[in-house]
């Protein structure tokens, strides 16, 4: 079964009417850094190759024929390899219907280079769907900031959710890794056991690799100011952990919330999605055992996708290079955890929506 990435559901629609249901496949290659999306120069968002699979059709073939078509390239049938479900559900547009369900499988996969032609549905030709190999940033950005006419905000959104994760996870890690640490004080030799051994990756000097994100984990302390320590990290030659949103990181995070001894200690470097306060806030009721194994792991795959890395050996720390530190203003601090209480509280309504399912479950 391959594994569920995330839910998106609008819950505005009455879950007792008749559901239209329409999968669909689609690809993830990535060269060099960029993946391949499709580009609507008319609507000017990005969307990842593929489309609906048809009654009976395998979804493997629906992928090979749905990428043809729409992005003028082959894939490889050898390279395809599961990465994750999305699923979506929303009130229907379609005639005779209540909601719409979509099943969105997502493969990693490598294109063939030679270009062949597309063949493209009328709407597709209309909005000439152009393939374009970008950054994961620019196409989250152009999806989220951009004017989009009349396109569904929440299918842009998925696929900006989707290249969160694959950034989360590593997927377009290059040899040397920029990272950023923000603290009350310049850094340039970090001490990995200065930190709490009950962390989520356990003891370490923890980094990111998004700027944002370090910037809206900033916080005030009375006459002390606030830094954000800038550094590379070359990979070559050490051990390197990515972990997934799975069951695999819950475990993780939970045995070492819980003291117990790393299971990954033989690591130099982990990487993975950080759990962050609200996680925390909640993590009593996921584990309590009134929720079940699946329906926790649910919950925690939605909300942001932020990666942290963790330096976890002398070693690592040793390769670890500091470029700078650069002082915040309060001004900064205090806009950059607004936008933290914002996520959070859509956060928890996400919650609150989910364990009162659960809470009705139980009841029944």
């Amino acid at each position: 079964m391959m594994r569920k990435l995330f839910d998106m559901d609008k819950r505005d629609y009455d879950p007792n009417g008749k559901a239209f249901i329409r999968p669909s496949a689609r690809c993830i290659a990535i060269e060099n850094g960029r993946v391949a999306m499709v580009h609507s120069l008319k609507y000017d968002y990005y969307k990842f190759p593929g489309g609906g699979i048809e009654p009976g059709e395998d979804p493997a073939d629906a992928l090979l024929r749905e990428t043809a078509e729409e992005a003028g390239r082959r894939i490889l049938p050898e390279s395809i390899a599961e990465y994750g479900l999305v699923r979506r559900a929303q009130k229907s547009e379609y005639p005779d219907t209540e909601y719409f369900v979509q099943d969105n499988y997502y493969y990693l996969c490598t294109l063939a280079s030679e270009p062949t032609a597309q063949r493209l549905d009328d709407y597709e030709a209309e909005e000439r769907f152009t393939l374009e190999y970008v950054t994961p940033e620019q196409a989250i950005a152009v999806n989220r900031t951009h004017d989009h006419g009349p396109k569904d905000q929440q299918m842009l959104e998925r696929e900006a959710r989707v290249l969160e994760l694959l950034r989360t996870e590593g997927y377009f890690d290059g040899p040397v890794l920029r990272l950023w640490h923000t603290g009350f004080a310049e850094i340039p030799l970090p001490d990995i056991h200065h930190g709490r051994r009950n962390a989520d990756f356990g003891q370490g000097f923890y980094l990111s690799d998004d700027l944002d994100f370090s910037r809206r984990w900033a916080k005030e302390r009375r006459e002390m100011q606030t830094y954000i320590n800038e550094y590379t990290l070359p990979l070559d030659g050490l051990r390197v952990r990515r972990l997934h949103r799975d069951a695999e990181w819950f475990d993780y995070i939970f045995q070492n919330r819980a003291g117990k001894p790393d299971d990954l200690a033989e690591y130099d470097v982990i990487t993975g999605p950080i759990a962050n306060d609200t996680l925390y806030d909640t993590w009593g009721i996921l584990t309590s055992g009134l929720v079940s194994r699946g329906k926790a792991l649910s919950v925690l795959s939605n909300g942001p996708a932020y990666r942290q890395v963790v330096i976890k050996t002398e070693k690592a720390a040793a390769q670890l290079q500091w470029q700078s530190a650069r002082q915040m203003t309060v001004e900064e601090i205090r806009g950059s955890r607004e936008t933290v209480r914002r996520e959070e509280q859509d956060y928890q309504a996400f919650l609150a929506g989910a364990l009162g399912e659960v809470i009705a479950a139980l009841r029944d």
